[in-house]
């Protein structure tokens, strides 16, 4: 009797656990002013990521009225390129970042960028449950905060993802399934010395 309690007890817990994976992966802020607007390449959400990014232009949100747009993916990201020149942002303020290839090293990109540019604070624009990976790179990992500077992850309008009830939506679960993999994956790593490379 009292080993099945317990088991119906670990089983709540586990799906009460399962069930607010969207509030722990989306920890997206509401955009401030900031120098920079970047936005992450990939993901299911390429084109909604920059269309949310140039709405932040068009706030001024970004000081240096520049924004950056990492990931290798050549069509998507002449497709994006396309669509902020199209809606009149400047060539010249478009700043692409090809050689990044994964999450990590887009985070790493952007402080160097900062750094090398004297700009203190950044609006990072990506998928909102993507955004707990982010901010542990950003925060944890290339320690933004020691060097000054101040990340703010900005989800982009996914029409699939509702951190409350992201678990009816088969694009969503598949995020986040993939999100609990990478942050493990890169917790693991960080925890273990084997990111000192970086």
């Amino acid at each position: 009797m009292r080993k099945t309690f317990l088991s119906l007890l670990i089983c709540i817990a586990l799906l009460f656990g399962i069930k607010n994976l969207g509030y722990f992966f989306d920890i997206t802020e509401e955009p401030s002013q900031t120098d920079l607007i970047a936005v992450l390449g990939g993901g299911s959400g390429s084109s909604n990521r920059v269309k949310k990014a140039y709405k932040l232009y068009e706030q001024n949100l970004s000081s240096q009225a520049k924004m950056i747009l990492t990931g290798e993916e050549i069509f998507a990201r002449s497709e994006r390129i396309s669509y902020l020149i199209n809606h009149g942002v400047s060539k010249e303020h478009i700043i692409l970042a090809s050689q990044p290839e994964n999450t990590l090293q887009e985070i790493r990109y952007i402080k160097h960028y900062m750094l090398t540019h004297d700009l203190k604070r950044v609006i990072i624009v990506s998928d909102p449950p993507h955004s707990r990976r982010i901010m542990f790179f950003a925060n944890t990992v290339f320690d933004y905060p020691a060097s000054g500077l101040t990340p703010i992850v900005v989800g982009s309008e996914s029409p699939w993802w509702d951190a409350g009830h992201y678990y009816v939506d088969p694009a969503a679960i598949s995020f986040v399934i993939k999100e609990t993999i990478k942050y493990n994956y890169y917790l693991f790593r960080y925890y273990t010395g084997s990111l000192d490379e970086f």
